[in-house]
């Protein structure tokens, strides 16, 4: 839904995965794909699935009974530090299964497991038996892809849920309406967008509704299984991770190790410049992926400052009243309070406005 997850090519069909879990994985990283900022409307049902279980039965009973008790499935949403989530998870790994967490092998192309939903959005056949197998080895694991967003298909939830073993939970991060269009914003220009903030938030401004996205996940995982956790920009990392961690019952143990630094920072207005130029005079992929390294290493030091990569106070309050029943709805329904979000005190610190002091409306 975020973020930008394009259409598979026609390349990617059922047989190209053929029964093999890397296979399959490598079909989906042989495409090439890259995110570019805007993602794509929520789709309907798939057509290529007709029912549920019609490229593959649900495990039978008797194997679901040795396998995982709770698969947790964190979805992103994006911009809300899923890489430097899946970046600590990997990097904790072996950590994790001693404690009692598997982050599964199987799927996880690099950090994360983009190549799951991926096949899903397509409705291509998606080889389970060995991420069951690798299941079978705890009571407890966690896939992570914030890819998992642009699934819009009820029937590709309910294959998803139909093929993990034991209990299946939704792990979902929300972020403030404004500071999400923001940095989705800042993506979308880093990845060599060129459309004003205006036109930009036209185009995303129905996936912010908060309330919609859940129920189409609570219509079928139910909503007792469905774990919302609002994201907090001024977070440190290791209070992230250990927030992450509480969510799927686990306590942070100074063992752990945190990633160094940031991980898919935000650029600022020297790097939202650079890369505008590299898209206009070298746009090729190579050239727009070697100018991505270089900003992201170098041009994200401080926040942008400018007007036009940012809201004003007026255009904060209008989005945030737009949204508020929404939020209310999803603070009552999911976190037994009546705020999703916090007022911040200093929006200069989360929000790059300089001299506003407040935002109003229900945050």
């Amino acid at each position: 839904m975020f973020a930008p997850t394009p259409v598979l090519p026609a390349a990617v069909q059922p047989e190209s995965a053929g029964g093999d879990t890397r296979a399959a994985v490598t079909a989906v990283a042989k495409t090439g794909m890259m995110r570019v900022g805007v993602s794509p409307r929520l789709t309907g049902d798939c057509p290529q699935w007709p029912s549920v279980r019609a490229n593959h039965q649900r495990p039978n009973s008797k194997l679901r009974c040795s396998m995982a008790n709770t698969v947790f499935v964190h979805i992103g949403l994006y911009k809300t530090g899923s890489t430097a989530i899946q970046k600590f998870l990997t990097d904790n790994a072996a950590h994790l299964r001693r404690d009692g967490l598997i982050y599964p092998r199987t799927f996880r192309d690099r950090i994360a497991h983009h190549s799951i939903p991926r096949l899903l959005q397509k409705g291509a056949h998606i080889p389970w038996d060995d991420l069951q197998n690798e299941l079978a080895a705890t009571d407890k694991a966690i896939i992570s892809s914030e890819d998992f967003g642009a699934v819009g298909s009820p029937n590709a939830w309910k294959h998803l849920r139909d093929n993990l073993p034991g209990t299946v939970k939704i792990l979902c991060y929300l972020r403030r309406q404004d500071e999400m269009l923001e940095s989705m914003y800042n993506q979308h220009l880093k990845m060599g967008g060129t459309k004003s903030l205006d036109d930009f938030k036209r185009d995303v401004l129905c996936q912010l509704d908060y309330r919609v996205r859940l129920q189409r996940l609570t219509d079928v995982f139910g909503a007792e299984n469905i774990i919302v956790r609002p994201y907090n920009k001024g977070k440190t990392p290791s209070a992230l991770f250990a927030d992450f961690l509480s969510a799927i019952g686990l306590d942070m143990k100074p063992t752990y190790v945190c990633p160094a630094r940031a991980v898919n920072p935000s650029l600022n207005d020297t790097g939202i410049t650079f890369m505008r130029f590299i898209k206009e005079h070298f746009p090729n992929r190579i050239a727009l992926w070697c100018a991505r390294q270089v900003a992201n290493r170098f041009l994200y030091l401080r926040p942008s400052q400018s007007p036009h990569l940012r809201f004003s106070l007026d255009e904060r309050n209008e989005l945030l009243s737009r949204f508020a029943e929404s939020n209310t709805e999803v603070a009552r329904r999911y976190l037994g309070q009546t705020e999703l979000f916090r007022v911040n005190a200093s929006p200069q610190c989360e929000s790059g406005c300089a001299g506003q002091t407040t935002v109003a409306g229900s945050l």
